[in-house]
């Protein structure tokens, strides 16, 4: 993901991307991202569709 990340930092000239690593199917993990990203504009994530409903619907 740090790689990605500073990828990404490069090919932008900007420094507004965060890595917030977390199971965001739980009620703590989907906190603890959106407590590390308050102000996010972009999410990008790799979550799929389980069949399980997300603790925040």
């Amino acid at each position: 993901m740090d790689d990605a990340i500073d990828r990404l930092r490069q090919e932008t000239d900007r420094d507004a991307f965060i890595a917030a690593p977390g199971d965001i199917t739980t009620d703590d993990g989907a906190r603890q991202a959106t407590e590390a990203t308050p102000d996010v504009a972009i999410l990008v994530n790799n979550l799929g569709i389980f069949g399980r409903p997300l603790p925040w619907r």
